[in-house]
């Protein structure tokens, strides 16, 4: 168990782990937008 880790650095782990967490959500709308759009452009 890691509870001695300091406020500071649980603090930053938050926040990377958040940046990381936003990165991917962009990226996966980014690839569900492109599959959609491939979805409607096969269906034409």
């Amino acid at each position: 168990m890691l509870e001695i880790s300091s406020d500071k650095s649980h603090q930053s782990d938050n926040k990377y782990c958040e940046q990381t967490r936003r990165d991917i959500c962009r990226k996966g709308i980014v690839m569900n937008n492109l599959v959609s759009l491939s979805i409607l452009e096969t269906m034409k």
